[in-house]
């Protein structure tokens, strides 16, 4: 019986000092603070190494970063990690070709600080092992693929360069994920390997792919919902028979997701018994509230505040045909809108629809009424979106010190094409936009008129957050009357997507009273610097310039600078100006604000 408790004594006597070091119950916080304080901090610094990737493997793999922290460590313990460590920085370096590097270590202390120390490594990297001979076979029907060819191509292993494991790695993956994508289902690897030659320094590699039968699609069955399947099938990107591909599968997910239509989308591959490289595809949707409602309020200088409500059938047949209708309500605009979309052989892009709408608009230089009944239709040329529409317009107005009433028959088409990588919040992105129309009083028409209208915007990032943002529009009008031409189609500037500075439409022609009435020709353009702050928030500098005109002889351009503060939403930016008129005096500060998207 005395020997366990001579045993136990004995025992608590060694592990007593350790557990008052490391154990709450046995230190109280000053002292735990004193405990902290005396620790040995270690700083590691390499030298030799720029590349930022093998430094980072370097740390990962030494036992004397992820310990230097430790509690319990101690300068002997540092000491004989520093030593472990040339064999540990030997082996991160491998991966990057470097199989024989020469590492000197030293430990330090800072000045005035003996409890700390500083261990430096220098680090000779030596010849790297550079590739010798590359011997990549691809076998069956993917040899003569051209997209390998295009990947072989683009392959960063080649004769004379570096070893370096992970790229070598990736292209391995890259092959793999490449016969996926183009319906080699069962591609295999039967040889990767590399073999490295210390004595020269050099390494041969051998891949052969073997890419076995390359599969094409089946029919595509959709699940019974309320669009027929023969309308369904118009958002199937391929043919039965075409090569399986993964991205045209996921394309098909998108197109459906984009339609609106559906809640949930499950695409099932499945298997053929009389072919086995066929694969079908059953398609099971879920589909959506037939009704969508939307409401929204906003505010802007040129409007006030503004609610809008509407309401959309999503689908009022088998046929997916759809029924809308908008209203937006401001200080100066009252809008009702609604309309009948017909898709067409592409029903994301393409599409007939027939419209009705009401606008009434009061501004300081004008009064309008518009009634309009139209038909269009929207179709995807390449990458431009172009729209073809018949409008017939009727539209009083009051303006300066006339009156008027007048009936048009429009025709007209437009051109669009966005380019970003993110329309409500971009970094880098392009819009141009063209709208040309016209009417002839020979064609149930008061008056007749052609005009048109280019609208482009371009941001770039400068780096660090930084963008640089150019906006312009111009417009002309051939008319022989412009009093006969409806507000609506005469040209004005000023106001927030103008030219800051001057209120919304009060920049153009001027009758005999001083009342602006509005040009044949405009012209505007913006240049604007915008700085990141903080999170969400960034400043903007801009300058503005611009006019409405009737004779471009007498070019009289108005000017805007300010500044500006803008907030990043995920739903669009933010936009608060203040603005003063350059030249013209008095130079009255205006306040404009806006919500919208980028581009």
């Amino acid at each position: 019986m005395q020997r366990p408790l001579l045993l136990c004594a004995l025992l608590f006597g060694a592990v007593a000092p350790l557990l008052a070091e490391t154990d709450d119950y046995f230190s109280t916080p000053q002292e735990q603070e004193q405990a902290e304080a005396s620790r040995p901090r270690v700083e590691i610094r390499l030298e030799g190494v720029d590349d930022k990737a093998m430094q980072d493997n370097i740390l990962l793999g030494l036992t004397l970063e992820r310990q230097k922290a430790h509690p319990l460590l101690s300068d002997e313990r540092i000491e004989i990690l520093a030593r472990r460590a040339e064999r540990e920085i030997a082996k991160a370096l491998t991966p990057f070709g470097y199989y024989n590097p020469e590492v000197e270590y030293r430990l330090s202390h800072p000045v005035n600080e003996p409890e700390r120390w500083i261990a430096t490594f220098t680090i000779d990297l030596g010849p790297p092992v550079r590739y010798r001979q590359l011997d990549i076979r691809i076998l069956g029907p993917a040899g003569t693929d051209e997209a390998f060819a295009t990947w072989r191509e683009q392959l960063p292993l080649k004769p004379g360069a570096r070893l370096v494991h992970p790229d070598y790695e990736s292209a391995k993956a890259s092959l793999l994920q490449l016969c996926s994508e183009r319906g080699y289902r069962d591609a295999r690897l039967t040889t990767s390997r590399v073999a490295v030659d210390l004595s020269s320094h050099s390494a041969d590699l051998t891949l052969v792919l073997d890419g076995g039968e390359r599969y094409h699609f089946g029919e595509v069955h959709f699940a019974e919902n309320a669009l027929r399947e023969s309308y369904l099938k118009r958002f199937v990107p391929f043919q039965r028979g075409d090569f399986y591909s993964s991205g045209e599968l996921l394309d098909l997910q998108r197109t459906l997701t984009d339609s609106d239509y559906f809640s949930r989308i499950t695409l099932t591959q499945g298997k053929d018994p009389d072919d086995p490289y066929e694969v079908p595809i059953q398609v099971d949707l879920e589909m959506r509230k037939p009704t969508r409602y939307t409401f929204g309020l906003g505010y802007g200088t040129d409007t006030g505040p503004r609610a809008s409500i509407g309401i959309e059938r999503r689908y009022v047949n088998s046929r997916g045909h759809q029924v809308g209708m908008t209203g937006t309500i401001s200080e100066i605009r009252r809008e009702l809108y609604t309309y009948y979309h017909i898709p067409l052989d592409n029903p994301i892009t393409d599409r007939l629809t027939f419209s009705t709408g009401y606008v009434e608009e009061t501004t300081d230089v004008s009064s309008t009424y518009k009634r309009t009944l139209a038909v269009s239709t929207m179709h995807q040329v390449g990458d431009w979106q172009r729209i073809l529409s018949l409008t017939h317009e009727r539209e009083s107005y009051t303006i300066g010190d006339q009156t008027d009433r007048t009936d048009l028959l429009i025709p007209g088409m437009t051109w669009q094409r966005i380019e970003a990588d993110n329309r409500l919040l971009t970094h880098n992105g392009w819009l141009l936009r063209i709208d040309t129309q016209g009417a002839s009083d020979a064609v149930l028409s008061d008056v007749t008129y052609g005009q048109y209208r280019v609208t482009a915007k371009k941001i770039t990032s400068l780096g660090g957050g930084q963008r640089f943002i150019v906006r312009s529009e111009l417009g002309s009008t051939l008319v022989s009357d412009l009093e006969r031409l409806p507000v609506s189609h005469r040209f004005f500037a000023g106001g927030d997507r103008s030219v800051r500075g001057f209120n919304y439409n009060s920049l153009g022609p001027i009758d005999g009273n001083g009342d602006v009435i509005g040009g044949r020709h405009l012209l505007t353009t913006s240049v604007e610097l915008e700085q990141p702050i903080s999170g969400i928030f960034a400043l903007a500098i801009f300058y503005d310039a611009g006019n409405a005109l009737n004779s471009t002889s007498e070019m009289k351009l108005y000017e805007g600078a300010g500044a500006g503060l803008r907030f990043k939403l995920p739903f669009g930016t933010v936009r608060l100006d203040l603005a003063w008129p350059v030249i013209e005096r008095p130079a009255t500060p205006h306040l404009h604000i806006g919500l919208g998207p980028d581009l």
